[in-house]
């Protein structure tokens, strides 16, 4: 088994922010009383999958693929504020073609909503 001084700096960095989510994660469920059987079996899974992780990342590391760990280490955060990103554009886009199609009704409020997609554009 090993011990926390033993891992190479990725598989570190990855413990120490995976256990912080996880704290977070714990702390929202006590918060909001969600604590049932499996949200505790999936933290449980959590706390597994980030012990595999961290001995995968190290693995890596002792075997002369430290880059290859720093960017499996870095990817899921880097993918998660992509789509985070994409996200955010979309539900403006969104909220401001909707917005348009409220005025559109509010100007002339007989326009069916196929001639909504007409003003809209």
């Amino acid at each position: 088994m090993l011990t926390f001084s033993e891992l190479c700096n990725p598989a570190k960095i990855f413990a120490v922010l995976s256990i912080l989510f996880l704290i977070l994660d714990v702390v929202y469920m006590l918060d909001n009383k969600l604590f049932t059987f499996t949200k505790t079996f999936g933290l449980i899974l959590q706390l597994i999958y980030i012990y595999f992780w961290s001995f995968l990342l190290n693995y890596l590391c002792l075997n002369g693929y430290g880059v290859l760990s720093w960017i499996l280490v870095f990817f899921p955060f880097v993918v998660l504020g992509i789509f985070m990103i994409f996200f955010m554009v979309f539900v403006a886009i969104d909220t401001s073609l909707a917005n348009s199609a409220n005025v559109a009704r509010i100007i002339n409020p007989t326009l069916n909503p196929v001639q909504y997609r007409i003003v809209r554009e």
